[in-house]
C-alpha cells in the first residue's frame, strides 16, 4: 500500500520525463520549426532521429543524431556556439515545461519533479560531461540527466 501511494504521488516524475525530452518531440506533428529547420539544414531522415529520440538512453555514437540534438540546443540557446552547455537556459526550459505541464498551481508532486530536475542538472553540471563533439556533448548531458531523474525516482521504491 506505502508503495502504491508513493508510485502514485511520483507518477508525474515519470510522466515529465517523458514529455521533456529536452523538447525534442516525439510525434510528427509536435515537431517544433526549429526542430524541423535541424533535420532539413542537416538533411536527415526524420524518421530515424524521431525512432532514436523515443528512447529514454539515446545512443552517444550516433553522429546524425548527435548533430541533431546540437543544432536543436544552439537553437534553443541550452549550448553555446563553443559547445558550453548553459545550464540556468536548460533549469529555465525545465521550469517551462513543469508549467505546462501543472500550469501555474505548481502543487507538492510538480515541486517534488522539480526539485528530482534541480538536482539531476546540478548532478550533471558538476560532471563537467564532454564528448568527442558539441553534438555528442548534449546528448551526454541529456543521457546523464535522464539517468539522474530515473535514479531519483527509483530510489523511492
Amino acid at each position: 500500500m506505502c508503495i502504491f501511494k508513493n508510485m502514485m504521488k511520483y507518477t508525474p516524475v515519470l510522466c515529465i520525463t517523458l514529455v521533456f525530452s529536452f523538447a525534442i518531440s516525439t510525434e510528427d506533428l509536435d515537431w517544433s520549426g526549429e526542430e524541423l529547420n535541424c533535420v532539413d539544414e542537416l538533411k536527415l531522415d526524420k524518421k530515424s532521429i524521431h525512432a532514436l529520440n523515443k528512447q529514454f538512453i539515446t545512443p552517444e555514437d550516433n553522429d546524425d543524431f548527435n548533430n541533431f540534438v546540437e543544432c536543436y540546443w544552439k537553437k534553443k540557446g541550452i549550448q553555446h556556439q563553443n559547445g558550453e552547455i548553459d545550464f540556468h537556459k536548460l533549469d529555465e526550459l525545465l521550469l517551462i515545461e513543469l508549467l505546462k505541464e501543472y500550469g501555474t498551481g505548481i502543487d507538492e508532486s510538480a515541486s517534488i519533479v522539480a526539485q528530482i530536475f534541480e538536482n539531476a542538472l546540478s548532478a550533471c553540471k558538476q560532471r563537467c560531461i564532454r564528448g568527442k563533439s558539441h553534438g555528442q556533448t548534449a546528448v551526454k548531458v541529456q543521457n546523464c540527466i535522464a539517468r539522474e531523474v530515473q535514479s531519483a525516482f527509483m530510489a523511492d521504491f
